[in-house]
């Protein structure tokens, strides 16, 4: 599976070309973070996107809301801030789920609300460390379903090779962060509602998050959000494409280490 063009993107997102029901997607490696994701929570749930990568593209991208789970639950920390200004660090269990959020660059994990007064948090946020990633729920009937030697050179040598191209500082890779974290401030829904699109990246672009970014990473976010302000279809839309491609060369150049000549 070659990275799309921006407008095929569009087509395979809305479903034109998704994952077919009868193959497992693929495996999908989820980015380090460079400061704790906010999540947002509404109603029951608490969630966040992230950026992600293809690791196998010889699978099928994900349609829209593909179930996932974390290839090592290790990778990931859920963060509870409480009123007082202190902080927990939590482990994820069973109650926390993935699915894909925008073809193979971007999940949402997801968690009940409940475990705010659990924790007695005020705020959630997570971190992911190197060499994350999610596997695809099996599907019953999948007629070709990932093996367990599949899943373990994917998310172990694989993963490893994907993170220098992914996991390491550079400018492309932190103004993706900055641009999920913009994008994570619509709502879950495809449309954007009332969102004040003017003030969402003050909104979402934490101090902590753009001292972690390079300043070139924060300039190129910066120029991305306000080049798609005045989109008139749909600005979530837009920053969802430029995120995917702020991510492509580092995914071209990690296909072309773990299969050259292919």
């Amino acid at each position: 599976m070659r990275i799309p063009s921006l407008l095929a993107a569009a087509i395979l997102i809305g479903g034109g070309a998704a994952a077919p029901a009868a193959a497992a997607p693929q495996i999908l490696g989820v980015v380090a973070s460079i400061a704790p994701v906010e999540m947002s929570c509404t109603g029951e749930t608490c969630t966040a996107r992230l950026s992600a990568f293809c690791l196998q593209r010889e699978r099928q991208v994900p349609g829209e809301h593909s179930a996932y789970r974390a290839a090592d639950p290790g990778a990931y920390t859920l963060v509870a801030r409480r009123a007082d200004g202190s902080t927990i660090k939590v482990p994820l269990d069973e109650r926390v789920s993935f699915s894909s959020a925008f073809g193979y660059a971007s999940v949402r994990i997801s968690v009940p609300a409940a475990v705010l007064d659990e924790w007695e948090a005020a705020s959630l946020a997570v971190e992911v460390a190197p060499s994350a990633a999610v596997i695809p729920v099996p599907v019953a009937g999948d007629a070709d379903p990932l093996n367990a030697e599949e899943i373990a050179v994917a998310t172990g040598p694989l993963r490893a090779l994907a993170s220098r191209h992914f996991d390491a500082p550079s400018t492309a890779r932190d103004a993706a962060h900055l641009i999920e974290a913009v994008v994570n401030g619509f709502p879950v829904q495809s449309w954007e509602g009332s969102v004040d699109r003017a003030g969402l990246w003050q909104r979402q672009v934490t101090p902590g998050l753009q001292a972690a970014a390079s300043s070139e990473a924060v300039a190129l976010a910066r120029s991305i959000y306000e080049n798609c302000l005045p989109s008139s279809y749909s600005m979530r839309q837009c920053l969802e494409l430029k995120h995917m491609n702020l991510l492509s060369d580092a995914n071209r150049a990690y296909w072309d280490e773990a299969s050259p000549g292919s």
